[in-house]
């Protein structure tokens, strides 16, 4: 019977069961009943677009039913005479609403029916209201075309049917999905949609109720701008471009189309206007439009103007992209110079201009030696102010001061002119210059009286870079006047590192800096001379100082900066800086960066511990960031954290670095060290890291130290240095050679007491330091006492042959620390040759050079390298070495060019392999200019050999007083033969021509 009934057709069987009377029998007959009317409803262009049934129930959405309509065609329809009907799911039609009005293409119309109570929020305004109590989730709504009752979907009035959730009667295959209180079933495309099929025409979602003032929702309808982009509009600030249009074409709009400009344009629907920033098209004919769209770009500010331009008719829309660019109007522009035809010194005096007019607002002002060429400097205020005045306001577009290498000139705002908007110059644009100051010029505010309140008299409109303070140029604030508007228009470019901002207070309480986020050339903080000390401040996350960073004597600069405090120049002390940030009062972290590029200096006073004059807090990291290095020509202390990223940090005994104690150091390596003395303060047991290194002939060359404390009574502040150069003395305890590459000086201060101290110290090593077997045992640290080299020993090693560590045993003693060994094997950890003595005496024939080494490895020559009062070492000579021996060896120079002069020597070891260590230097003393005998070697054996400067007299007188010898010296060096005399002590005399007769002993041995 199954199979048999599907073979037929569904009208076929709803025949059957019609005959048959088996409708309320045979579910088969049921569904073709439905079958066989389930037409589509009258064909209309309203649809029911959304149903809600949950109205006022529990989590409702709404607080009532409703029942949406929506024209989804081109013409307006009359609804007078229609009905809204209901039915329950499986009943008749008993419920009807009529309706009213009209409804628009593409808009809504809202039903609003029963409540079930208060929960829920009010629907829009309806367009009709009744009492049609509809079942939340199954249910037959029927839209009809009059007043007669709906007895089905396919009832002649209906114009549309939604069968919902359960409901037996419905278009198409099957109900819609069943809605709920906090959802209803929408036509999908916003009502647009209509296959007579509820299943699939509509879906659930959260209910979004839409009445006649919802915007038009144009269904299939089309929008089409031509072209989209409209570019090259070019304007002038306050007039508009030339015009440019774009058509607009449209298919089943139900709507006017809107046309919305972006800012800075406008759009008109005739040619030349009138424009709008916002038009409306005529209404559609037919759904259909044709339409041309006219467009000028009138920006009231300069540069690029894009954007898009909307055109609108209900739900659909259309852009147009335009871009262009609005030019600042052409503004004549004059030039003028200080010619000083007036002769004063005054602005206001209009004779001292080149054009004989007081400058204006189009002015540029160019103060420089076309007509003057003597050195002047211009004042803003009039002839005639001799007390504080309200000189009239100056307004022009800028101020250069350019010397070109002549005298000197300069501009100022005088204390007596107080108008708080004495100069302004308008020139605001990034590429624009407002005021430039050349070398050896200079422009100076001292605008009173002084108060910030008071306007800051010297501004610059904008804050873009158009202030240039070129190297050799100086901008003086010497006012307590705000001084913001000019240092934020600094531009930070090359060439004006070197240029000068000078503050100098006129109050005698603090002075607050615009330091936040600044970048300024070269800072001076200058004295007030009224007051005992002038205090300046302000604060930052970040402050750049390009050039130098300069503090006066008495002058004290404290700046909270909580982040990097940069300085690319020097750092120059004379007052006191304090940099100790803080945040609501309680001490923060910051950093002094000096991360130039050529060699810095720190100078001037000395920056000491926490609490005195000059200092860095106990937050503040000291980073050398400058591959060029940082010389201290101060002493410093670092209270908080030494950091070394790039560059060598070089200190000397008289400027040293100290680290306090507790104080951290971070980085340090070949890239970054400390080349010279630095100090570290201990107060008990625990490790000191000395990131020691030294740049010389060879490169630089890096050897940190550590010093482990176990045992410290007091405190006590360590002081290394890593000497590159080996330390000549004999050895001891077993010691066959000691390094001659480089030793370390660690001195205490104070001395401990026996008993006091106790530690050891790690030593490391490099390629240069000719360790090939840092396992052996005989690697050992020694130690110079007196001169001579003990050994303390090793207690662990680290590392390669090529670099690695050495640490000593325990010592209680300070001296000169190396690397050493107790191997008679010359080949293992063989050390450089060792260097024993080393002397240079002046005798007859001119400078006697004397060394002698203990052993040897590979050593092909001695250099002897001279410098004569001070110059540059030059080579005078070579001894060949001896190869490798362990044998001691003596050598012998006689440099006989050597003249009165002062000079120094120095050996320069050369190995096989080009490698080569450099000796301590010997110096002998110059000649005296005056006529002193000199004789060599003293004692004399038999000959006296003279160096004067000019021709002399003299004789050789005993103890007993007798005269022995008499002769004649000329100028230079002469011989005299004494053979003759006994040994003994003698006096020799001597008298130049007209010059005061000299006595000087003499003692002659046989």
């Amino acid at each position: 019977m199954k199979i048999w009934a599907k073979r037929w057709s569904k009208q076929c069987l709803a025949i059957w069961c019609a005959v048959t009377g088996l409708f309320a029998l045979i579910p088969w007959c049921s569904q073709a009943q439905h079958a066989s009317s389930s037409r589509p409803a009258v064909s209309s262009s309203i649809v029911i677009s959304q149903v809600y049934g949950g109205g006022g129930n529990t989590g409702a959405t709404y607080k009532n039913d409703f029942v949406e309509l929506f024209n989804r065609g081109n013409t307006t329809v009359d609804l007078n005479g229609w009905t809204v009907q209901y039915a329950a799911s499986t009943g008749a039609f008993s419920a009807s609403l009529a309706l009213t009005g009209t409804i628009a293409p593409g808009r809504y119309y809202l039903v609003q029916l029963f409540s079930s109570g208060t929960i829920g929020a009010d629907l829009p305004t309806p367009d009709a209201a009744g009492q049609i109590n509809m079942a939340g989730t199954a249910g037959k709504v029927a839209l009809a075309n009059s007043s007669i009752g709906v007895t089905g979907s396919t009832g002649a009035n209906v114009v549309d049917f939604v069968g919902y959730g359960s409901a037996n009667d419905f278009e198409g295959s099957q109900p819609t999905l069943a809605p709920s209180n906090t959802s209803s079933v929408s036509r999908s495309s916003n009502g647009c949609t209509d296959t007579d099929n509820n299943r699939t025409d509509f879906a659930t979602g959260t209910p979004v109720a839409r009445n006649s003032s919802t915007p038009a929702n144009n269904c299939g309808a089309t929008l089409t701008a031509s072209p989209s982009t409209l570019t090259n509009f070019v304007a002038t600030t306050g007039a508009d471009s030339d015009e440019q249009s774009y058509s607009l074409t449209g298919s089943s709009l139900n709507a006017a189309v809107t046309v919305t400009a972006p800012a800075g344009y406008a759009v008109a629907l005739t040619s030349g206007g009138p424009y709008a920033t916002s038009i409306a098209t005529g209404t559609p004919v037919g759904g259909s439009l044709t339409s041309t769209i006219y467009v000028v770009m009138r920006s009231t500010a300069a540069g690029n103007v894009a954007g898009t331009i909307t055109n609108t008719s209900g739900t659909t829309s259309a852009g147009v992209a335009v871009s262009g660019t609005t030019n600042a109007p052409v503004t004549t522009t004059q030039t003028v110079r200080w010619d000083g035809g007036a002769g004063t010194s005054y602005w206001f005096d209009a004779a001292n201009w080149s054009n004989d007019v007081v400058p204006g607002a189009a002015t540029d002002v160019v103060l420089d030696h076309m007509f003057v060429a003597a050195s002047y400097k211009v004042l803003l205020q009039s002839a005639t102010t001799t007390t504080a005045t309200v000189e009239p306001a100056v307004s022009i577009q800028s101020l250069t001061v350019n010397p070109g290498g002549g005298e000197p000139i300069g501009f100022e705002v005088p204390a007596l002119n107080t108008n708080g908007s004495a100069l302004t110059l308008t020139r605001s644009a990034a590429n624009e210059v407002a005021l430039a100051i050349y070398n050896k010029g200079t422009v100076t505010n001292s605008a009173g009286p002084n108060a910030n309140s008071l306007g800051a008299a010297l501004t610059v409109a904008g804050s873009n870079p158009t202030v240039y303070i070129y190297n050799g140029g100086t901008y003086q604030h010497y006012t307590n006047r705000a001084h913001a508007t000019v240092v934020e228009n600094l531009a930070p470019v090359a060439g004006t590192e070197a240029g000068r901002w000078e503050f100098r207070a006129t109050n005698t309480s603090s002075s607050a800096l615009s330091l936040s986020r600044r970048s300024y050339p070269t800072l001076v903080l200058r004295a007030n001379p009224a007051a005992t000390i002038t205090n300046y401040t302000g604060s930052s996350t970040g402050l750049l100082i390009r050039g130098d960073l300069i503090i006066e004597p008495t002058v004290v600069f404290a700046p909270n900066v909580t982040g990097e405090l940069k300085v690319a120049g020097n750092l120059n002390m004379q007052g006191a800086l304090r940099f100790a940030p803080t945040t609501t009062g309680a001490p923060t972290t910051g950093q002094l960066v000096l991360n130039g590029v050529l060699p810095q200096n720190i100078s001037g006073t000395t920056l000491g511990a926490v609490g005195t004059d000059s200092y860095l807090s106990a937050g503040v990291t000291l980073q050398i960031n400058n591959p060029s290095g940082v010389i201290l020509a101060t002493p410093v202390t670092v209270n908080g954290t030494l950091q070394l990223t790039a560059g060598p940090l070089i200190t000397s005994i008289m400027n040293p670095l100290t680290l306090a104690a507790g104080a951290a150091i971070s980085g340090g390596g070949a890239e970054s060290f400390i080349n010279g003395p630095m100090s570290y303060a201990a107060s008990g047991a625990g490790s000191l890291r000395f990131p020691l290194g030294r740049v010389g002939l060879r490169g630089s060359v890096y050897r940190p130290l550590v010093l482990t404390i176990s045992k410290l009574a007091v405190p006590t502040t360590f002081t290394a240095t890593q000497v590159e150069e080996g330390g000549i003395g004999s050895l001891s305890g077993g010691l066959t050679r000691v390094s001659r590459v480089r030793y370390f000086e660690v001195t205490p201060t104070p001395v401990p007491a026996a008993g006091d101290f106790a530690g050891t110290i790690t030593v490391s090593y490099g390629a240069d330091d000719w360790v090939n077997a840092p396992e052996a045992g005989s690697l050992v640290i020694a130690k110079n006492n007196n001169n001579v080299w003990s050994n303390i020993g090793r207690s662990a090693y680290s590392g390669t042959a090529s670099s690695g560590t050495i640490t000593s045993s325990e010592f209680t003693s300070f001296s000169w620390f190396a690397l050493a060994s107790t191997s008679p094997v010359a080949s293992q950890n063989p050390l450089p040759v060792e260097l024993t003595a080393f002397t240079a005496q002046r005798c007859a024939t001119g400078a006697l050079l004397r060394w002698a080494t203990a052993t040897e490895l590979n050593n092909a020559r001695f250099e002897i390298w001279r410098s004569t009062n001070g110059s540059p070492f030059v080579l005078r000579g070579s001894l060949p070495g001896h190869g490798t021996t362990t044998q001691a060896h003596a050598y012998h120079y006689l440099d006989t060019t050597l003249g009165g002069e002062a000079v120094t020597y120095r050996l320069r070891q050369v190995d096989t392999d080009g490698w080569a260590a450099e000796s301590p230097v010997r110096s002998i003393a110059a000649l005296p200019t005056e006529n002193v005998a000199n004789y060599f070697a003293n004692p004399v054996t038999d000959q006296l050999i003279l160096y004067l400067t000019t021709a002399a007299r003299f004789r050789v007188i005993s103890s007993a007083g007798q005269v022995v010898y008499t002769g004649q010296a000329t100028a230079g060096t002469t011989t005299h033969s004494l053979a003759a005399l006994p040994a003994g002590l003698y006096v020799l005399e001597m008298q130049p021509a007209g010059q005061a007769l000299t006595r000087q002993k003499l003692l002659l041995v046989k």
